[in-house]
């Protein structure tokens, strides 16, 4: 009776988890990211950083998902000089500041604005 009980039950727990699994999957195939995908964003360097970039804007391609924080090592790896003012430069994606963990889409415009003084 014991090995009846355990079998039945075991059987059932299969056939939940093979419905679980299958409504995960379809849902999964659904509703996908794809984290395969290339997006491209337009950066636009101002004052200390245009002059470190040796340029005044750029269009990157970035793996997806991709980050500030990512696109910021992306840029540094491409633009050397931009390291001695990484730690001011303040980041904007489409207009609004953003910490390293914001996530870039296709298409954002970041802006490298360094602080601007004067009187």
């Amino acid at each position: 009776m014991f090995i009846l009980d355990f079998l039945t039950n075991f059987s059932n727990s299969c056939h939940c988890l093979r419905d679980s699994l299958y409504l995960l999957l379809t849902d999964l195939s659904e509703n996908r990211v794809d984290y395969l995908a290339e997006i491209r964003v337009q950066v636009v360097y101002f004052g200390r950083a245009r002059e470190a970039a040796n340029v005044s804007a750029e269009v990157r391609p970035l793996s997806s998902p991709a980050s500030v924080g990512h696109l910021l090592s992306e840029v540094l790896s491409a633009h050397p000089a931009l390291a001695r003012i990484k730690q001011v430069v303040q980041v904007l994606v489409n207009g609004r500041w953003a910490s390293e963990n914001v996530q870039l889409k296709d298409g954002d415009r970041i802006a490298f604005v360094p602080p601007v003084g004067g009187g």
